[in-house]
């Protein structure tokens, strides 16, 4: 009590002698002061105690309450910034709301169909992974898991997993490259902001690249395999289709919102910023394919996820980058990383790991030369345009509802889990933070959070 009392009585205090020790402080002590309070509310607000008792720490009562603090911190936020930028005529705030005006319905519709698309999967994945020769190993695993909407986070424990489970080097590195790159919400969301050309250049790209890694690199590698064969499911003890519909959507707008819903606010936001602060022609003044290059080693050791990846990358298409840059970025970015690379070596070696690197990134700038060479410029949305358009009803009621899906996440995880997607995607442990995407109930290949202990029961 007297520790709040203090607190109270500080506040009022500094609140009323504001404008006079600001007046009579030296400026630059002023904003030293500025940045540490700044410091010590960021540290409240990243700083993860230890041990977690979850994967989001705390209970969940704990965690909704924070979720609660949150919410009412962005709406204060919020309603304190309207009308900041007054006069500016496109700036952070009308950046941000074009960009989720044009994005929540692909958001919304992707969410239901990922989630729809485990019900449809097939039971027999793994069989299908491991027949065929070479090639036809890494087109069933490009093909597989092109359509599925798992972060790079969540494809390194299930390629473990398929691995492990006698699939091929071959189909599971085309698999390992293929899933993070492109997903549906991926797909969805490149269509708005993208336009429907470079989107299919996208898609063509990430199809071409997943190959030839899991073609040329996975021979490289040595096959990892148990014994053991996997466990099938009966059609008997097959849940029935509106019970697996359920489960599907609740996968769409739980568990993927949660995972993913951290890395489309943040590339949303992160998009917003670039428009108004990224001035100037130093783009222009590049040589030409600088920028392809730049953008591929800026993504090659960073996590990026692809459809939180999009809005920026039609943000610098839209300040001067080239479109074969940013398919470039895209590329690197959602099937590389340091994880990954450490992953890769652990359990094909160092060679290998250094080759699958080296071939990314070479195929990457080639691609992404290839297509300012050949194609020249390419028909996509501007900003401008978008933020001219008048908005649907459906934009703002689709907006509305994502709004409050994205609010159900943070009340779920809290603020610390939300900002842990960010900024400790792995967790602290096998390299991976703890999903619980529960993948059994269609096929064979769970990477839930006991896949380790399946793995060990199964030998």
């Amino acid at each position: 009590a007297i520790v709040l009392t203090a607190l109270g009585v500080a506040t009022v205090m500094g609140y009323a002698a504001a404008d006079t020790l600001v007046a009579a402080a030296d400026l630059r002590w002023l904003a030293l002061f500025q940045a540490l309070v700044a410091g010590s509310l960021l540290h409240v607000v990243v700083h993860r105690p230890a041990p977690l008792t979850s994967p989001t720490g705390g209970t969940p009562t704990g965690r909704m309450a924070a979720g609660v603090g949150a919410l009412l911190a962005i709406v204060t936020l919020a309603t304190l910034s309207h009308g900041s930028e007054h006069g500016v005529s496109f700036g952070f705030t009308s950046t941000l709301l074009t960009l989720c005006l044009e994005t929540a319905p692909a958001l919304l519709l992707a969410f239901a169909l990922a989630g729809v698309a485990q019900v449809i999967l097939p039971h027999a994945s793994l069989g299908f992974l491991r027949t065929g020769r070479a090639p036809s190993e890494a087109l069933r695993g490009m093909a597989f898991g092109l359509p599925l909407p798992i972060c790079s986070c969540g494809v390194i424990p299930l390629y473990q997993t398929l691995v492990s489970q006698a699939v091929p080097a071959t189909a599971a590195m085309a698999f390992l490259v293929a899933t993070p790159e492109l997903g549906i919400d991926a797909l969805l969301i490149s269509l708005p902001l993208l336009g429907s050309e470079l989107t299919l250049i996208r898609v063509a790209a990430a199809t071409g690249v997943a190959f030839l890694i899991g073609w040329g690199v996975g021979r490289l590698a040595p096959n990892l395999s148990t014994s053991a064969a996997p466990v099938t499911e009966s059609e008997s003890e097959r849940p029935r289709l509106w019970q697996r519909l359920r489960s599907g959507l609740r996968f769409g707008f739980v568990e993927i919102v949660d995972h993913t819903g951290p890395w489309l606010i943040l590339g949303i936001v992160i998009a917003s910023l670039v428009e108004p602060l990224l001035q100037g022609d130093w783009i222009y003044m590049l040589p030409w394919g600088a920028d392809v290059v730049l953008f591929t080693f800026l993504g090659l050791p960073t996590y990026v996820c692809a459809s939180g990846a999009t809005p920026l990358a039609a943000v610098l298409i839209h300040k001067g980058v080239s479109p074969g840059a940013a398919i470039a970025f895209l590329l690197a970015g959602p099937a590389t990383n340091l994880t990954t690379f450490g992953i890769l070596a652990k359990a094909h070696g160092r060679k290998v790991a250094i080759i699958f690197a080296t071939a990314m990134a070479a195929i990457s700038i080639v691609v992404g030369l290839g297509i300012n060479m050949l194609l020249g410029e390419i028909g996509m949305p501007t900003l401008t345009a978008l933020a001219d358009a008048h908005a649907s009803w459906l934009e703002y009621s689709t907006l509305a509802i994502l709004v409050l899906v994205f609010a159900l996440s943070l009340l779920r995880q809290g603020p610390r889990g939300v900002l842990g997607q960010v900024f400790s995607p792995y967790g602290d442990d096998d390299g991976c933070h703890d999903h619980d995407h529960d993948h059994s109930h269609d096929h064979d290949h769970s990477h839930d959070s006991q896949h380790h202990d399946e793995h060990e029961h199964a030998r």
